[in-house]
């Protein structure tokens, strides 16, 4: 039987796997228009469809999982990714490709759920907070890495390797959960819950506090997905990088998006969630303020200022997710799933919402999308200002 502490390293070995599907064709983005014959928006829609999904899926793994257990839906969530991983390794057409995307989107939304979920069974608090620092630490440097993977493999054995690596990752870690990983969420967890179902999502739903506090969580998604979902067909196209030119490039703000998660989950339990929340809103208006000199032409624009800028943000990115993440959790301790849930819905539907919307036109240059993403941060400063004065 696996400890607590063993059990929090299975969930982020098991999230390095979902969070490298999400951007590890990135670099093969633009080849892969070209060989299903599709527009860039097609492809662009590819990844887009993997918030929207997990945003709908996300809801009955935590509310059933919060009345049932964890580990049926562990097993339903890896199935789903295994099926969707291996169409997208064999899809002939951009048809069964896209299929493939979805099923692999329902099980990373699913079993990301279940991620935090897991976590805020066997931890609470400051505790919980670091835990989810490091969860949140995961995703820069699986970020920054994937699409270099990706890219050198594309280079030497060809895209439909990229999947087939994703595949056979998640048949291992589902291999060792099915046999090892216990339940979290037994009979004596689940006891003494009130509103539950759809009694529990209308509360969180009419939160004003909860709302306030998911948004925060979302932003900065919202604000690196606007990024990584428009820059390969920019940096590959008309700046004419190679794939993996433009793999090492991106990987420098989420880089610094890590250090910065690795500072969090060091001192959060020092300093306190409000300092952190200050602390990511510092380094909001910092990005801000640089950022709106470029737009206004008293910084010349440059792809490699660009890039530093956005680093900016990503550095205190995690204080403020994490943080709004722990605050929500430990206001509604008796649903972790289906807080969980909401969070996930929320954030996908925002950042479906807005990415869909901004990557829908077609940029020659990287202007625009900086602008979306001051807009983008600027809402965020907003709102932590607001949570702030409600924490005083």
């Amino acid at each position: 039987m696996l400890s607590p502490k063993h059990i929090a390293w299975t969930v982020f070995a098991m999230n390095v796997i979902l969070i490298s599907s999400i951007d590890i064709y990135i670099p093969a983005a633009p080849y892969l228009a070209h060989l299903f014959g599709v527009e860039d928006s097609i492809m662009k829609l590819t990844f887009l469809i993997n918030p929207f999904l997990s945003s709908l899926i996300g809801i009955p793994f935590g509310r059933y999982s919060d009345r049932i257990g964890r580990r049926p839906f562990i097993i339903a969530g890896t199935f789903f990714y295994i099926l969707g991983s291996l169409l997208c390794t064999i899809a002939p057409g951009i048809e069964v490709f896209f299929i493939g995307r979805c099923l692999q989107a329902m099980g990373t939304g699913g079993l990301s759920v279940l991620s935090g979920a897991l976590l805020a069974d066997i931890f609470a608090g400051a505790t919980l907070a670091r835990y989810m620092g490091i969860l949140a630490s995961i995703y820069p440097i699986v970020f920054a890495l994937a699409p270099v993977m990706g890219a050198e493999i594309l280079t030497h054995l060809g895209w439909r390797y990229i999947f087939s690596t994703n595949l056979i990752a998640m048949v291992c870690m589902a291999a060792f959960m099915w046999t090892m990983l216990p339940e979290t969420n037994g009979p004596q967890q689940t006891s003494y819950k009130t509103a539950t179902g759809i009694a529990g999502m209308r509360s969180l739903l009419f939160s004003g506090t909860a709302f306030l506090l998911v948004m925060i969580h979302a932003m900065p998604i919202c604000f690196n997905g606007i990024f990584t979902v428009n820059s390969p067909f920019i940096y590959i196209d008309n700046f004419l990088m190679t794939p993996t030119e433009f793999a090492y490039i991106q990987a420098i703000p989420v880089s610094t998006q890590f250090i910065g998660a690795f500072i969090y989950k060091s001192i959060v339990e020092r300093i306190g969630l409000t300092n952190s929340l200050k602390f990511g809103l510092v380094t909001t208006l910092t990005f801000i303020l640089v950022a709106g000199c470029m737009i206004i032409g008293c910084i010349q624009p440059d792809p490699y200022l660009i890039i530093a800028i956005i680093s900016i943000f990503s550095f205190g990115s995690t204080f403020l997710i994490s943080s709004s993440a722990t605050l929500i959790l430990d206001k509604h301790t008796g649903n972790k799933g289906l807080t969980m849930s909401y969070i996930s819905l929320m954030r996908n539907l925002a950042l479906s919402l807005g990415v869909g919307v901004i990557s829908s036109f077609h940029y020659e240059t990287l202007t625009p999308i900086i602008g979306c993403m001051i807009v983008a941060a600027a809402l965020e400063a907003l709102l932590v200002r607001a949570q702030l004065r409600k924490m005083a």
